[in-house]
Parts: C-alpha cells; sequence; structure tokens
C-alpha cells in the first residue's frame, strides 16, 4: 500500500524576490530570507488583490472576502488597520508602494509588478493503523482559522457608554462579532503608518482637518465642531494638550463615536489607540 499522500499548496512570486503563500500566510524575501505572518483577514485580502492585479477591489468586496458572514459587523476602522497592517508588512519584506488607492472607488496592486502564481507539491508519509492509512490529525486542521474580537465590558460613568480592552481570541461560536464591538474602548497600540505605508490621499479622500490650536483634528464630515469633539474626547478620558493627532468618525445615528487617538504621529513613528463611544452620549447632538 502506498503511504504517502500528496498535498498540494500554491506559493505566488512577487517581483521575482517575495513569496507569498496564502496556505500559511507566511510572506518571505528570497534575497534576506526575511519572513512575517499576516492576519488572517489581511492574507484573504492579498490573495484577492493579486488575483485581480491591475483593477480596483471595492472596499465591499474586501470586506466580504476577509471577514465572510461577519462583514456586516467590521468597521471602516477595521479595514483600515487590516489594509495598514498588509502595507506595513509588505514595506518590510522589500514591496513599497505597490497597492494603490482609487479615491472613492476601492485599492488594487499594481498592476506594473510582476506575479507568478506557482504549485508547490509535498509528499507526506501517513501513518498507518493495522491495514489502514489515515491522515494525521495535524493534516486535519485548517491552515488558518478567523478570528473575532472578544471585548470585556466595565462601566466607567453614568454618561451612557462603555469602556473596554479588546482582548483578541479563537472562537468557535456563532455570536456576532457585533456583539464584542458594542464594547468600547481597544487599548491597543496601533501603528497607523499613513504617511509611509498609506497613501496621503487616503486621509484626504477620508478626513477634513477641523481648526484646532492644541491637538490635530480630522473628522469624516462637519457634522461635529472641533469644540464639540474636544468636549467627547473629554468624556473619553482623551487629552488635546500637547499636539495630540485625532481622526473622529460618528455612525449615521451617532450613537456610536469614533476615535484613532494618537500621542505620536509622524512619519517614523506613530503610537495610536482606538476609542469608540456607545450609547446616548452627553454632548453629542
Amino acid at each position: 500500500m502506498n503511504n504517502f499522500t500528496e498535498r498540494s499548496m500554491q506559493c505566488i512570486l512577487i517581483g521575482g524576490c517575495v513569496e507569498f503563500t496564502p496556505y500559511n500566510r507566511i510572506l518571505k524575501n528570497t534575497k534576506t530570507n526575511k519572513k512575517l505572518k499576516l492576519h488572517v483577514p489581511a492574507s484573504l485580502c492579498f490573495e484577492r488583490l493579486l488575483s485581480n492585479q491591475g483593477s480596483v477591489v471595492p472596499q465591499d468586496t474586501l470586506i466580504l472576502c476577509g471577514w465572510g458572514e461577519k462583514n456586516t459587523a467590521v468597521s471602516s476602522n477595521t479595514y483600515y488597520q487590516c489594509i495598514l497592517h498588509l502595507r506595513k508588512n509588505l514595506a518590510l519584506v522589500g514591496l513599497d508602494n505597490v497597492i494603490e488607492t482609487v479615491p472613492r472607488h476601492g485599492i488594487m496592486f499594481n498592476h506594473n509588478a510582476e506575479i507568478i502564481f506557482n504549485t508547490i507539491t509535498e509528499e507526506k508519509e501517513k501513518p498507518t493503523f493495522g491495514n489502514y492509512a489515515r491522515e494525521s490529525d495535524d493534516e486535519n486542521k485548517p491552515a488558518y482559522h478567523l478570528v473575532s474580537t472578544k471585548i470585556p465590558v466595565q462601566e466607567e460613568s453614568n454618561d451612557g457608554y462603555f469602556a473596554s480592552t479588546a482582548e483578541e481570541k479563537n472562537t468557535g461560536s456563532g455570536k456576532k462579532l457585533a456583539l464584542a464591538i458594542i464594547a468600547g474602548v481597544f487599548a491597543v497600540a496601533l501603528p497607523l503608518i499613513f504617511m509611509h505605508l498609506h497613501s496621503t490621499d487616503d486621509i484626504n479622500d477620508k478626513y477634513i482637518k477641523l481648526a484646532s490650536d492644541k491637538c490635530t483634528i480630522f473628522a469624516t464630515d462637519n457634522r461635529f465642531s472641533a469644540t464639540e469633539i474636544k468636549g467627547l474626547m473629554d468624556k473619553a478620558g482623551l487629552q488635546c494638550l500637547n499636539k495630540e493627532t485625532v481622526f473622529f468618525t460618528a455612525s449615521p445615528m451617532q450613537s456610536r463615536l469614533n476615535f484613532i487617538y494618537c500621542t505620536v504621529y509622524d512619519k517614523n513613528q506613530q503610537n495610536c489607540r482606538s476609542v469608540t463611544l456607545i450609547g446616548k452620549i452627553k454632548g453629542a447632538r
């Protein structure tokens, strides 16, 4: 009996020097041997961009591709962080500026970059049990899993909003990701490298700069003034005193207000966190 099985994996060679293996989400520079592993949504979005090289892929399509059935619970901030993570890791393995932004339409993988799709076949021996051969448990496991966010909630005040810290966990439950998102404060460092890894067109396209002397405030529209946003920042425990940079968004019904708050924000370094106010918020219109 043949106790060997063949397993095929796709390996994509980009620009003649970077290999991307969707099976294990690994990016590798073949010249320096530098390896990086992408997050699951970023890997799935990247694979879609590569297969549609030179064509614009809309944001909604990428969110559906990266998060599957949980796509309706994915915020724009989460999507932008995913693409930033992808751009950052591509740059670290030597692929700068290969993802292009087409304002108000989506993003695409540069059509000038050479892409070669290869199939790698591995031959693995099956463990045998009596007269039968079966695959090991490790081979039956999926190469990757979807990651959801679980946010323990802690009530901070009587103002009708909640604050919490984010904790990534694997989950097999069918609970909606929306239940997790309805929590609030993501106390994680977010390397928002807009100036280096993300086109400045994205900021100009998505945000309006508001007049403020002590911190820099960007908003997606003009529903809130800089003074009103500072008042809401105060409720969230965020300061506007020392040239901080703040990106502000509000849901259509203003029941959820989002801040990306950066104490350091320049070309070489970003120290940011995401904060969300949810519920009946005093000071909101």
